[in-house]
């Protein structure tokens, strides 16, 4: 499957849990509409990416730009669902770190324009991770109805996978190992399934998304 090929199936999948989030947006709780953006975030990445490229330029600004946006994004994300009800200073303190890592890959240690920041993806994609297990073990211990009804349960589970999935293939693109054009065709592939995958399972989410009504992580 050629780059085209990938970007546009990733596009088509990525703009449906937009479209879905999009058409119950007045009906869902406020609670997950960080999460919302984060996906609208998403596809415009995606598809602003498209253009570009198609047009002939190169598409490295606007992602590290994305991570940036995307790394506070889902911070906020777990914030409003209470991960950090307890710990202010931890969360205040991640957005600091966040700033502080992407500015200093991007201005000291590689540019804007010529590289993109693999280091600074995987350091917020391990955040991401930590923080969905923390949540995922909260609602293990609290949760009496269905696990997979629980909108929360199920977009953490995805963010597991998708970034785990990340940090592994930004560590080998980053160390620069000679693992061979197959070994990256290979790893190409499974992040376009695993994205694919928790995006279609992304619009089930939205569909269980709770009405507007109390609904918090009681830490």
């Amino acid at each position: 499957m050629s780059y085209y090929e990938n970007l546009v199936i990733s596009l088509f999948f990525a703009i449906s849990p937009v479209i879905v989030g999009a058409i119950r947006f007045s009906k869902i709780n406020p609670v997950f509409y960080p999460f919302l953006v984060s996906l609208w975030l998403s596809a415009f990445n995606l598809t602003f990416g498209y253009l570009i490229v198609h047009f002939g330029y190169y598409n490295i600004v606007h992602y590290n730009i994305w991570f940036l946006l995307d790394a506070f994004v889902l911070l906020w994300c777990f914030k409003i669902w209470n991960l950090f009800e307890r710990a202010e200073k931890l969360y205040r303190a991640l957005q600091v770190l966040f700033g502080l890592f992407w500015m200093a890959e991007t201005l000291i240690f590689t540019k804007l324009t010529l590289t993109y920041n693999s280091y600074f993806r995987i350091f917020y994609s391990f955040i991401i991770v930590l923080m969905s297990i923390n949540t995922i073990n909260y609602i293990l211990i609290r949760e009496r109805k269905s696990l997979l009804k629980n909108s929360v349960f199920v977009i953490c589970c995805c963010f597991v996978l998708s970034n785990t999935i990340t940090v592994l293939a930004e560590a080998f693109f980053a160390s620069n190992l000679q693992l061979g054009d197959i070994f990256r065709l290979n790893m190409d592939r499974i992040i376009t399934y695993a994205t694919l995958l928790c995006n279609l399972i992304y619009v089930i989410a939205i569909l269980w998304m709770p009405k507007k009504q109390a609904f918090m992580l009681q830490y």
